[in-house]
């Protein structure tokens, strides 16, 4: 993912912050007329910018920045307003800064778990989740196959505009260890250590 993409990430989340400030009174209201007593399940869709250090294991061992994007979509349960658990699927497409011939892309599910604060400009939302992975790595003519597990923690602001759809920004804290399966590529262990930020879309049903 190329700096203008970044940029552009970082400005829409920027924009859902601004416009639900501006907007307090809508989603104050919206909010408060939603039941805490009966459960409310949802759907979301996201797209995140990840970016941060790999370590490589095996072969020469090196640290190296990445960066690139993810495509999530994800399916929950909210309790009583306070409290949500969800699961999801991120097509991740990762590349090394300085060499574009290094990249990484495949499948990323994860569960997680969030408690929720009521804002006047936003629910505030922090929670921590695991992750497991299968990615195909490649290095010029060499590929590999890796399989990984990690954890990470969330927090973010979801803004509601209906009481059937709502606009969120959040960053997360990613750390992963994905281990060579398969094929031709030297490295045998990926430790990773990065940051994601993310907006989307929540339909509430």
């Amino acid at each position: 993912m190329n700096k203008l993409t970044l940029k552009t990430l970082v400005s829409l989340l920027a924009g859902v912050l601004l416009t639900s400030a501006a907007q307090a009174g809508s989603h104050s209201l919206v909010n408060m007329s939603r039941s805490s007593t009966q459960s409310h399940v949802f759907v979301t869709q996201a797209i995140e910018a990840e970016f941060g250090k790999y370590r490589t294991l095996g072969g020469e061992d090196e640290s190296s920045f990445w960066k690139g994007y993810g495509i999530r979509t994800s399916a929950g349960l909210e309790l009583m307003k306070f409290i949500q658990f969800s699961a999801g699927h991120t097509f991740v497409n990762m590349r090394e800064k300085n060499d574009g011939l290094q990249s990484l892309r495949g499948s990323r599910l994860n569960g997680e778990a969030k408690l929720v604060f009521y804002s006047p400009v936003g629910n505030l939302e922090g929670g921590m989740g695991v992750l497991a992975s299968r990615l195909d790595f490649q290095q010029g003519l060499e590929v590999g196959d890796y399989y990984g597990s990690g954890s990470y923690y969330s927090l973010g602001l979801n803004y509601f505009v209906t009481g059937n759809l709502s606009f969120f920004g959040g960053m997360k804290m990613i750390k992963e260890n994905l281990v060579k399966n398969g094929g031709a590529s030297k490295i045998e262990n990926i430790k990773t250590d990065t940051t994601s930020l993310g907006t989307g879309f929540s339909l509430w049903l």
